[in-house]
């Protein structure tokens, strides 16, 4: 499983792992790395005082010249400073980690397609 580590002017790190779930019968599921089809698109980022929470809105377009099966699950691996978390994500890996995931039409992710837009927002309370 392959990640991209990304800094943002914001003062967060966090690595990307970027699977996507394609669900097979039984239930059982088999993940597919993508990383190097996808790419982020982002807002800008935003600061909430109030609230102490930054947030940006992204989505994914497909950079690779086949069809992408959906839902996207993006795991964040780590945020830094220690303190920040995650406020929305969509779920939770079984070794704890929070994730989002981008679904697209029901014939998956089309080269050049972009997948619904999702808000992160961090919660970081020494701010």
């Amino acid at each position: 499983m392959g990640s991209k580590r990304m800094h943002c002017s914001w003062l967060f790190y966090f690595s990307l792992f970027i699977i996507i779930n394609c669900f097979v019968p039984l239930f059982a599921h088999a993940d597919t790395e993508v990383t190097d089809d996808v790419q982020l698109q982002e807002s800008r980022i935003y600061y909430d005082r109030r609230a102490r929470t930054s947030y940006f809105d992204s989505s994914f377009v497909n950079i690779s010249s086949q069809t992408i099966s959906t839902p996207i699950r993006v795991v964040i691996g780590s945020v830094s400073p220690d303190g920040v978390t995650i406020s929305n994500p969509d779920g939770y890996t079984d070794l704890g980690n929070p994730y989002y995931e981008y679904s697209s039409p029901a014939d998956g992710l089309l080269p050049g397609g972009t997948t619904e837009s999702k808000r992160w927002i961090f919660y970081n309370p020494n701010r």
